[in-house]
């Protein structure tokens, strides 16, 4: 697949009131005025932004600094209400999970996160004093379920043993034999098993501990 291009017509009007907008942080609203400027100055109110990947594989990336794909999904339904923002839950895992039955592997832990993500996340050791020194590090507005999903994330596309550091906490979220720690094991098992299968050795060799990441990105590209 190669790069492509979308045309996208704006209303200031919507714009400038999402900018007002008390729910809309000081962050958002930087990239709104930057938006603003940008359709102003548009023929007709339409940008073009052209999509690419960033290196041998993976998302498609937008090149436009101005695009709204780099938006919160709710900034962006405050400017363009009449969009649906189609979110495959758990999209990740659960691409994961099927590739390795497909295979014939083992994923007991791996299925039933796909299916209780939530008892997972409420299996992390996350307080409120966490989840305070994680939004005034990041200025951003997140709860216990929104660190929990990064941090699951970051396991699954190949983060170190730090990662809680990498989420600006002040300690290992993760409990010893915990649930938690049980998933990661399987996980880390599941990977190895994977990348052993020679119908994977162009994403081992290629991106090695990131063919993960880059194998469920093009499958995500493809789907989508």
């Amino acid at each position: 697949m190669t790069d492509f291009t979308l045309s996208k017509k704006y209303d200031l009007n919507a714009i400038k009131a999402a900018v007002s907008s008390k729910a809309i942080n000081n962050k958002e609203c930087d990239k709104l005025i930057k938006l603003y400027r940008a359709v102003k100055n548009a023929k007709d109110q339409t940008l073009v932004t052209t999509y690419a990947k960033k290196d041998k594989g993976g998302r498609y990336y937008a090149k436009s600094k101005f695009a709204d794909s780099y938006m919160w999904r709710h900034t962006r339904a405050s400017i363009s209400p009449n969009e649906l923002d189609i979110d495959a839950v758990n999209c990740g895992f659960t691409t994961f999970c099927s590739i390795c039955e497909q295979e014939g592997l083992s994923v007991d832990y791996v299925r039933r996160f796909v299916d209780i993500r939530q008892f997972f996340i409420d299996d992390l050791d996350i307080t409120q004093a966490d989840i305070d020194q994680h939004n005034k590090a990041r200025q951003n507005d997140c709860d216990k379920k929104m660190i929990g999903k990064q941090f699951f994330s970051a396991i699954l596309n190949n983060a170190g043993n730090n990662i809680w550091k990498t989420l600006d906490l002040s300690h290992d979220i993760m409990k010893p034999n915990s649930e938690v720690h049980e998933l990661v094991k399987e996980i880390k098992k599941l990977k190895q098993a994977l990348f052993s299968l020679s119908k994977y050795d162009e994403y081992k060799k290629v991106h090695k501990n990131k063919a993960l990441h880059y194998l469920l990105a093009d499958i995500e590209a493809k789907v989508v």
